[in-house]
Parts: C-alpha cells; structure tokens; sequence
C-alpha cells in the first residue's frame, strides 16, 4: 500500500487506506502503517512479536532505495495490553506516482523508465547474491514455486482449478521451464537471483521532485523477495502491462538490459511476467475475500498469466 501527501487541494489532510494485510492511517506529512493481524499462506502476522518484526524489517530493507521516507517504527495505543508497532514515514503525493504520471505526463513517460531501469540495475548490484540448490532461484525451487501458484488460485476461486484452465496454464509454465533448465542454472550460477525488491508496482514508485522513490518492499518473507532480477523488473513490466502501457513495459526490459548488461531471451522475460501475474491474481482473490468481489481484475491477470 502506497502513500500520498496532503499537498493540493484534492488530497485530504487525513485518511485511511486497507490492503489485505495493512491499514495504513494518513495524516498530514506523516504516514503510520500498521500491519493486521491475519495468517494466509504467504505471511503470519497473528502475533505481536511477528509484526514488530515484520515493521522492522520494513523500514530496513526500503530504506535502500527511500531512506528519506522511512522514518522508523512507532507504536499505538490501540487500548490493548502491549502497544501495537508501526512503519513510520513521510508522507508523498499522491499525484507523483508513477501510476498517475501514466495517464497525466505520457509524453514524458519513456524518461521516466529509461530513469527507473537505470536505478533498478543500479539497486540489484547492491543487493544480496543469492547461490546454491535451496535459493529461491534454483530450478526446482522455480518449478514448485510455479505449481504452489496455480494451487492456490485453485483453492482460491475453484473455477481456476478446472484443467481447461488452471490445468493447460500449469503445463504450459512446466513445460517451459523444463526446457530453460540450463538457462536458469545458469543465470543462478552468474549471481542473477538476488535479495531484490519482491512487489514493483508503478503505484509504488513516486517521480518525486528530489528524484525517483521506490517503497514497498516485500518485507515478510525473504524467500518470496529474492528472485532473478529478471522476475524483479517483470513485476513492473506485468503491472504496466495491466495499466495499458505496453510499450513502457517493453521499454522498461530493454533499458534494464542495457544498465545492467544482463542478457536473456525474450521467453523468460514472458515467462517471468505470466508468474509474476498469477502472483498478483492471487492478492486480488485473497482481497476480494476480504472487501467484495474483484474478480474482475484477478480474470485479467490470470488471461496476461495464460498468454
């Protein structure tokens, strides 16, 4: 969940904004984000002590690329026992995301992801080497991680699970990667999976006056977090996708490669964005338990996954 400042007659000077594992309370120039108390099967925050972790290693980890806007972790008095933690920040427009500069600044819009792939292949060089048979970004691991997806959507809404569906979708990836095995092992070996950015989404970037500013982070689970920088960026590339820019999408991958100087085929880059966009059906299905039916959003991104 990102943030927005009270700056401009439109934004008001206090608000509150949920996700399905946050609620986040704006007021002013400051931002508290509280994480809830839910367990799904990607996170656990069901205790005290595991979202005063999970707040922590927030502000720790977006502090890489927005140091000046994660401020550190507070506590409120929600008139339980124990004080409840949360994320600190400094609040930003609203008008500055790069979600809203799609639409009001296009003609600047190839500047903004020639920057934005620059500051990408800059943060991955920094980032933690993930190596060996349990990272993340091993083959097996890809593979089961490419089946536990297609299970949960399946659990989720059970039209998924049907074989014309989620069956011939779950092939199709399997297949794939059974035939990129060597090129996976490979991009492992040359130390492209890293401890990255987990959830790049175009309303998580703000095209600030004093520069770019990434935030949110995937704090819970360094599992999910670490990947290929190739399926870092394609969680971007997937979400610009979704918001109809295509051609920025192909432009971010290509500014990425040149930056980075990382070589791969165009299939993984379409592979890498098919995961990345059932990951993002899933969070659609699992909000749409919790706040009304989205299934609207969660179709589409399953149609870009099949594609």
């Amino acid at each position: 969940m990102t943030v927005a400042s009270a700056r401009g007659s439109s934004e008001p000077w206090a608000d509150c904004r949920e996700t399905h594992v946050s609620a986040v309370y704006l007021a002013g120039d400051k931002v508290l984000k509280v994480k809830k108390p839910v367990r799904t099967d990607f996170l656990d925050f069901s205790t005290l002590a595991a979202r005063e972790a999970a707040c922590a290693e927030e502000v720790r980890l977006n502090q890489r690329l927005s140091p000046d806007i994660y401020l550190g972790v507070s506590h409120l008095d929600l008139g339980t026992d124990e004080l409840e933690p949360a994320v600190l920040m400094r609040r930003l427009s609203e008008h500055d995301r790069l979600s809203e500069r799609l639409v009001s600044d296009a003609p600047q819009l190839r500047d903004y992801v020639r920057a934005i792939a620059r500051l990408l292949a800059e943060f991955h060089e920094r980032c933690e080497v993930s190596t060996g048979d349990e990272s993340p970004g091993a083959w097996h691991r890809l593979a089961a991680r490419w089946q536990r997806e297609w299970d949960a959507l399946g659990e989720l809404d059970p039209r998924l699970a049907m074989p014309e569906r989620g069956g011939a979708g779950r092939a199709l990836g399997l297949r794939y990667l059974v035939g990129r095995r060597a090129l996976i092992e490979r991009r492992l070996a040359d130390g492209r999976v890293r401890d990255g950015h987990g959830d790049l989404r175009a309303e998580h970037i703000y095209l600030t006056p004093s520069g770019i500013r990434i935030l949110d982070c995937l704090e819970f689970d360094a599992q999910l977090r670490t990947c290929d920088v190739l399926s870092d960026v394609a969680f971007l590339a997937m979400d610009l996708e979704h918001h109809g820019a295509a051609r920025a999408a192909a432009d971010l991958l290509v500014d990425y490669a040149e930056f980075s100087g990382d070589v791969f085929p165009d299939s993984l880059r379409h592979f890498f964005v098919a995961q990345r966009a059932l990951v993002r059906a899933k969070v659609s299905l699992i909000r749409a338990r919790q706040v009304g039916d989205r299934s609207g959003e969660s179709t589409t991104l399953l149609q870009r996954a099949e594609a």
